[in-house]
């Protein structure tokens, strides 16, 4: 099993590294992560602790406290030009995967514009991670059209069952609101659910 596990996660922390890694040096220390993650999740005993012994051909180890340089990287390329008029749904996965998630949630918490917020939402979601429902949760309860709108998107693209309870909780305050308009759109979103099986 150790050893299995253990060649899961080389070959998860190479496909990472080597694709992210000659993009951007920083995106290396992400990918290390990333894989490290993935070792968590995949319930491999030792493989998660000893990630940072593994090494990826072509690829230097990177220290663990270059991790930290992500945030920097993290907002100078995507956070401080959100608000640029020439934005683009851009997608952060491709340069730091899933290590850069809670740093766009935590922007999203800061952001008190509605336009940047559900720019902000759109990028949580396109993350494709479970973790990211209770924060599409609350943008779910803004109200803002444009915030709200992205959020119930991104619920149902993530087609989980925490995203069903999260729909049932909004019906009732929408329909506790009489607002009719949210309502007949939480109400399509659940309809959309109910047609698919979950975790597939």
């Amino acid at each position: 099993m150790e050893n299995s596990c253990r060649r899961a996660v080389d070959e998860d922390k190479f496909y990472q590294g080597e694709w992210l890694g000659q993009r951007n040096p920083i995106t290396a220390g992400a990918a290390l992560a990333f894989a490290g993650t993935v070792a968590k999740q995949k319930k491999c005993q030792n493989s998660a602790d000893d990630i940072g012994e593994l090494e990826v051909p072509g690829i230097p180890n990177v220290p663990s406290d270059h991790m930290e340089n992500i945030e920097r990287s993290i907002r100078e390329r995507y956070l401080s030009k959100l608000a640029s008029p020439g934005w683009d749904d851009e997608d952060p996965r491709l340069d730091y995967g899933s290590t850069a998630l809670p740093y766009f949630i935590k922007a999203f918490h800061e952001q008190r514009d509605d336009q940047l917020q559900a720019r902000l939402v759109r990028i949580i979601w396109h993350f494709r991670d479970p973790s990211a429902l209770e924060v599409l949760g609350i943008a779910l309860s803004d109200s803002n059209d444009d915030v709200w709108k992205d959020a119930l998107d991104g619920i149902v693209t993530l087609n989980a069952e925490r995203g069903m309870a999260i729909l049932q909780e909004a019906r009732e305050a929408a329909r506790v609101a009489d607002n009719k308009d949210k309502l007949s759109w939480i109400e399509e979103a659940i309809e959309q659910l109910s047609d698919r099986k979950w975790f597939e």
